[in-house]
């Protein structure tokens, strides 16, 4: 089971989230949304949130470094086909995430989370299994 990681080093603080990496689909371009689709809906809610955590923590430390990136990473975690749906769904949320980005630094938003704690979250949703409901014979 492929598990995440962040990534040390990276010219880019946005190149170091655990989720970012690896190659787009289509294998044009990096990826800003790596993640294995497992664990079912409860694992990838409880992964989808502390990814959501680990990236606001990144926007409070780094800004909207010269975007938001908030775009790309949905871009990547759907399956949209349409080039043009692509654009205004970047477009869109790439809005949303430099007010949130302002947001965060005018008010001095401080995340108290730890990073470490984060990512734990994130993997343990990865493995979790769901598990099938329980029906009383009638």
């Amino acid at each position: 089971m492929k598990t995440l990681k962040f990534h040390k080093n990276k010219e880019l603080p946005l190149h170091g989230l655990p989720f970012v990496g690896g190659k787009q689909k289509d294998g044009l371009g990096l990826n800003f949304f790596d993640v294995p689709a497992t664990g079912g809906y409860s694992g990838g809610n409880t992964t989808g949130s502390a990814l959501a955590w680990l990236w606001l923590k990144h926007i409070e430390t780094n800004g909207a470094e010269p975007f938001s990136s908030l775009g790309l990473v949905i871009r990547d975690m759907t399956e949209v086909e349409d080039e043009s749906r692509y654009g205004q769904l970047v477009g869109f949320m790439d809005v949303i995430g430099r007010v949130i980005s302002k947001l965060i630094a005018d008010y001095k938003v401080h995340f108290t989370q730890d990073e470490v704690e984060l990512l734990a979250k994130a993997n343990a949703g990865l493995n979790y299994v769901e598990k099938e409901p329980e029906y009383a014979d009638d």
